[in-house]
């Protein structure tokens, strides 16, 4: 008998409990959205917000390339706004000619030892 009390008043306290619980989420769901609005005026002004915390960006966007190099030209400031397709910066083609240059030239070398009788030499202009 004693436990029936026990579980009886248990269950009555949680009943409560979910009836306020439900109270409170709906009452704050059926107030209407009030809005408060004021003429444009000039003038000082009246709210000063003081916040301490980290500023986190809403969006972050990777900005790499596809090559490096030393650059020949700059053509924007640092800091300045740019537009997509806009050109940035001009690299010095120098590193990749001479590169390609002595690739011109090794591999068919390189091609000559295997096939002796079929091979082309390709010379850098």
């Amino acid at each position: 008998m004693r436990q029936k009390k026990h579980t009886l008043i248990v269950l009555l306290v949680l009943g409560v409990g979910l009836a306020l619980g439900a109270w409170w989420y709906v009452r704050d769901r059926r107030r209407p959205v009030a809005y408060q609005t004021a003429r444009v005026e000039r003038g000082p002004l009246s709210r000063l917000v003081i916040a301490t915390g980290t500023v986190n960006p809403m969006a972050t966007v990777q900005v790499g390339t596809y090559v490096s190099g030393p650059i020949k030209e700059l053509f924007v400031d640092f800091n300045s706004p740019v537009e997509q397709g806009q050109r940035v910066a001009k690299i010095d083609p120098a590193p990749f000619v001479t590169r390609f240059h002595k690739m011109t030239w090794i591999r068919p070398r390189a091609c000559t030892i295997r096939r002796w009788p079929s091979w082309r030499l390709i010379r850098p202009p």
